[in-house]
């Protein structure tokens, strides 16, 4: 349900999300949870595909959250870079440049952990 938590998931092999998917139970944290294995599976290939997560209310109602991927020498992603706050909306202004300095610090941190800097 968090925007981390979904990152790193997403940059998981697709055999290796559904192996830890399968028989998994997926309480809600909130109304917004994604509760299904198949949705989660889309929401996750989504994310891959946009390079960022989103969590909006799914983990505490009212919190919203972006998450960006840091990659280490090799080029995998180890690790994901995080925004909390109580924005108003994820369609707001604020949210979506917290969206674009989180993707440029997670840029700057993978090229340092890479040597290019």
């Amino acid at each position: 349900a968090t925007a981390q938590g979904k990152l790193l998931a997403a940059y998981l092999p697709v055999q290796e999300q559904r192996r830890r998917l399968s028989g998994a139970a997926l309480a809600p944290c909130t109304p917004h949870t994604v509760t299904s294995p198949e949705q989660l599976l889309e929401d996750l290939r989504q994310v891959r595909a946009q390079g960022y997560a989103v969590e909006d209310g799914e983990y505490k109602i009212g919190l919203r959250a972006v998450a960006a991927p840091v990659t280490d020498a090799s080029g995998e992603v180890r690790y994901a870079l995080g925004v909390m706050g109580l924005f108003r909306r994820v369609q707001s202004e604020e949210f979506r440049n917290a969206l674009r300095q989180t993707l440029a610090c997670a840029r700057q941190l993978s090229a340092a952990l890479s040597g290019a800097l």
